[in-house]
């Protein structure tokens, strides 16, 4: 489980790399930065992933002991 919580945050931070990099280059200042929708898209997808990772794992050993 824990490895694929890593894994998961570094697939979020790697697909927003590129957006970070360009907001970088125009030089926007920080808290327009941190009040930006893509920020909070990218904190969303990555909280939910990783709830999905928690609950998939149980679920799977629950299902498993059970057939």
């Amino acid at each position: 489980m824990g490895t694929m919580a890593a894994t998961l945050i570094l697939a979020v931070f790697g697909g927003s790399l590129g957006t970070w990099v360009i907001d970088y280059v125009y030089d926007l200042p920080m808290l327009q930065l941190l009040n930006s929708n893509g920020l909070d898209i990218i904190l969303m997808q990555g909280l939910s992933g990783g709830i999905g990772v928690v609950l998939t794992v149980p679920m799977a050993a629950l299902c498993s002991s059970r057939l």
